[in-house]
This record gives structure tokens, C-alpha cells and sequence, in this order.
């Protein structure tokens, strides 16, 4: 069976060196080597909270070599950030990493074979972030996240009131 874990949330407020400092935290705080952390790939969210509500801004996805490390803080990435702080007022976020696990409980590292798997989350993990963000940042293979929508389940709803095979897939679904 195929797994992903969730690690963080770690805060992200520009310092890259702090945020690093927390990964490896979290990792030593749950018996793994924080380069198995650093390494291991899956997906990742940034949001930005607002008391106890949090707003997801950006998807990302790694298979690389060098895995989150490698992924998360490049400029493109760091550009995304910054412009949803920019955009929601706030002065720092949080990352989630999504980090696949082997059959056997260790964190996976960069397979060709894992490749379509983590391609299958990411495009779930947007269309989640989309339904609660419609300014999330991602731009590649949204449009019909976008633009499609089905009553009583996702995309933009219309006015009045659903008919009723909307009301029971949403009573089924969400």
C-alpha cells in the first residue's frame, strides 16, 4: 500500500535558514535523520492562516534527487509566497509536506515509478485548494478546475436553491 504522511506545518517568513532549522526539527522530534526529510519527495502546500482558518495559496510537487530541499525555496516557488502574503496582508505562511512512504515506512526518495503517483496527488491537492482558494496560485492545468463546476460539489454555485440530487451529492461527498 502506498502512503503519504504529512509533516508541519513549518513556518515560512523569508528565513530560509529558521525554516530549515524547523524541518529538521520536526524530523529529529519523530525519530527520522532530517536528510531523510530533506530528501524524500511528495507534495507541499503553503498556506496562510488567519486565526484558526488556513487559506491554501500554492501546490507543489517534488520526485527530484534532491527532494523538498531542492524544491520548496527555489525563486519561482519564493515569488509564489511572497505573493500571496503580499495579497492576504500577512507577513508569514506555513509549508506542509506530503512525503510518500515505502511499503516498508521509510520515506521515500526519487523513483521513475513514483512519478504518476505523485503527479495524481498534486492534481488532487489543487482542486482541494481551489474549491477554498479560487486565487490559488497555480496556473498549470487548472482551467478546468477553474471553469468546470458541478452543482452541489465544487466550482462556483449558482444562486437559490440546488435542486435535489445536488443537496444529496453534497450530503455524500463533502
Amino acid at each position: 500500500m502506498l502512503n503519504f504522511q504529512a509533516w508541519g506545518p513549518f513556518d515560512y517568513d523569508g528565513d530560509i535558514g529558521a525554516f530549515w532549522q524547523s524541518v529538521d526539527a520536526e524530523a529529529v522530534k519523530y525519530n527520522t535523520d532530517p536528510a531523510d526529510l530533506r530528501r524524500a519527495i511528495g507534495c507541499y502546500m503553503f498556506s496562510i492562516t488567519r486565526g484558526k482558518n488556513a487559506k491554501p495559496w500554492y501546490i507543489g510537487k517534488t520526485s527530484a534527487q534532491t527532494g523538498f530541499y531542492g524544491e520548496v525555496l527555489t525563486a519561482h516557488k519564493v515569488n509564489h509566497y511572497n505573493a500571496a502574503l503580499e495579497a492576504s496582508g500577512r507577513k508569514s505562511g506555513q509549508l506542509v509536506f506530503f512525503t510518500l512512504v515505502t511499503s516498508t515506512g521509510y520515506l521515500s526518495r526519487a523513483t521513475r515509478s513514483t512519478t504518476s503517483l505523485i503527479n495524481w496527488l498534486e492534481r488532487m491537492l489543487i482542486g482541494m485548494a481551489i474549491a477554498k482558494n479560487p486565487n490559488l496560485r497555480n496556473k498549470r492545468d487548472t482551467k478546468l478546475l477553474r471553469e468546470v463546476w458541478v452543482e452541489g460539489v465544487f466550482g462556483k454555485q449558482e444562486l437559490g436553491r440546488p435542486f435535489s440530487g445536488a443537496v444529496a451529492a453534497k450530503k455524500a461527498l463533502l
